[in-house]
């Protein structure tokens, strides 16, 4: 049974959020994403190394150019202009100009249109997005999650269902060049793939 009050539960979510699997999961997430950030040069010359041992020392690199910010900046096309929203009431009539005020002002307050166009480009970037809704300050907000920053806990009853989310920090644990093997790992896992990275 599910049960997040109990200790050993707990203890066996943690044990599966820490696994090898997941770890490479994280790492790969958190990789596409300092690449689409433009911080791409150490894992370009982690690659050089691992392919060419004996010469990428001697190599010349150019580091400066990276199209994927371009690519997914054209990719993620929500938002890009101001959504005309018809927000109604339960009944189907219209609000009336105090409640529009306010719906406005909460979604400029809240900045929600910025945050969903935010989504969309983790969206593109990831092929996946969590979105978390926070009342906070009297009104409402939305922070969107890279998959390096949430576990999902799966429902037992219906593994496609979330049970739960663990939201956490996520420390870059990149190894140096040569060192644990998970890059090598990630690497491996995405040669022969078709469309897998964006």
């Amino acid at each position: 049974m599910q049960d997040l009050s109990n200790p050993g539960y707990r203890k066996e979510i943690l044990d599966e959020i820490l696994n090898d699997e997941n770890r490479i999961r994280k790492l790969e997430s958190y990789k596409r994403r300092e690449i689409a950030k433009n911080r791409h040069a150490p894992y370009i010359l982690q690659r050089l190394a691992q392919e060419f041992p004996e010469s990428y020392q001697s190599m010349r690199k150019i580091l400066s150019i990276n199209p994927v910010p371009r690519i997914l900046d054209e990719r993620a096309a929500l938002y890009r202009e101001t959504p005309d929203r018809q927000i109604t009431l339960a009944d189907g009539s219209p609000l009336s100009d105090d409640q529009q005020t306010l719906i406005d002002a909460l979604y400029k307050f809240g900045k929600i249109d910025q945050k969903i166009k935010s989504a969309d480009w983790i969206y593109e970037l990831q092929d996946q997005c969590e979105l978390q809704i926070v009342p906070a300050n009297g009104a409402i907000s939305l922070r969107a999650f890279h998959p390096h920053q949430v576990d999902v806990v799966k429902d037992e009853r219906n593994p496609e269902k979330a049970f739960a989310y663990v939201i956490s920090t996520f420390q870059n644990t990149m190894p140096a060049m040569g060192g644990d093997g998970i890059d090598e790992k990630i690497a491996n896992r995405n040669d022969g793939q078709s469309g897998g990275d964006r």
